[in-house]
């Protein structure tokens, strides 16, 4: 799954592109799994409680030990203890985002890839921690650790009692708030820059309708325009038997949206039914339409090239075959 979302792929969708195809299999064999451990699990359940049996009053017979805390020679606690058991383009199969076509997009892959870093360098000194826990700390490789000599009276052995450590406490709370300030900083950047308003020379409306887009541009939205004109053209998603050689299916559309490169280009994004989401991953935009409301945000192309993207809120039926193409000039 996380795979697809790099790829650009939408959620909940009945039918998807060719590219996704080998990654969606890998997901329905973990969904198949995750059924059958759920009905597995319902059996034990129900089975417990219709032909479980009571368990007798010592389940652990002669493996218990009694752990006595003496404390002012009273005893105020026993325990049971166990010493039996121890405690686009997308492509197939690809990993990573789309290749980023503006600078947004580049700063979204550089944060991805910081924060990996710190997720790998997390995971690899829990899993240390883990492995020295489990390998050196059970009941076969080490059985001095259990006990201490107890001033009892009669020199007794009792397992060792692991009280908190005020400093260690102290020290794995700050760790983790310098992390979250390293990451911060790059992720109050990015926001930023994708915020940034700068002085448009493109403005192209887009409306969101179930379940195609409508583009809309006309001379007061340009700067410096010495032609008057408007244009407004409806996108709709090319059917499979309509596609010519070298379109993709459930991604190409009737008409693209043609944008030049190296251009400062406003996106008023709308709707007028429902929710809709237009997403174009090589870009790094993602923004809803919203019936009633104008959201806005800014792109800037930096190379040649064919952009697809895809509605990605689940506005209906047909939320996944409404999709986006951009060329640029």
């Amino acid at each position: 799954m996380h795979f697809l979302g790099c790829a650009g792929m939408p959620r909940r969708i009945p039918d998807y592109e060719d590219c996704f195809e080998q990654w969606n299999v890998f997901e329905s064999i973990g969904s198949i799994i995750s059924v059958i451990s759920v009905i597995f699990f319902l059996f034990v359940v129900i089975d417990l409680f219709v032909f479980g049996r009571k368990l007798p009053d010592n389940p652990w017979k002669n493996h218990e030990i009694t752990i006595l805390l003496l404390k002012k020679n009273v005893l105020s606690k026993q325990i049971l203890f166990n010493k039996s058991k121890a405690l686009p383009s997308s492509l197939d199969y690809q990993f990573g985002f789309q290749d980023p076509a503006t600078s947004v997009m580049e700063g979204v892959l550089n944060l991805h890839h910081d924060i990996a870093f710190f997720m790998i360098l997390i995971l690899v000194f829990v899993g240390w921690m883990m492995y020295r826990t489990i390998y050196f700390f059970n009941w076969s490789n080490n059985k001095t650790w259990y006990y201490e000599v107890v001033n009892s009276g009669n020199g007794e052995q009792f397992p060792s009692i692991v009280y908190h450590n005020s400093a260690l406490e102290i020290i794995w709370t700050i760790i983790p708030c310098v992390i979250l300030l390293f990451i911060s900083v790059p992720s109050f950047c990015l926001l930023y820059a994708i915020d940034d308003c700068k002085l448009p020379w493109w403005t192209v409306k887009v409306i969101g309708n179930q379940w195609f887009w409508t583009y809309e541009i006309n001379s007061n939205l340009l700067v410096n325009s010495l032609v008057s004109f408007e244009w407004t053209f409806d996108s709709y998603m090319c059917l499979t038997d309509n596609l010519l050689v070298g379109h993709l299916r459930l991604l190409e559309v009737d008409w693209r949206l043609v944008l030049p490169k190296n251009s400062n280009i406003r996106l008023l994004v709308t709707s007028t039914d429902v929710l809709h989401c237009w997403a174009l991953p090589a870009a790094g935009i993602k923004i809803d339409a919203c019936p009633g409301r104008l959201n806005e945000v800014y792109v800037n192309f930096k190379r040649d090239g064919i952009f697809y993207g895809q509605c990605s809120e689940i506005c209906g039926i047909n939320h996944g075959f409404m999709p986006i193409v951009i060329t640029t000039f």
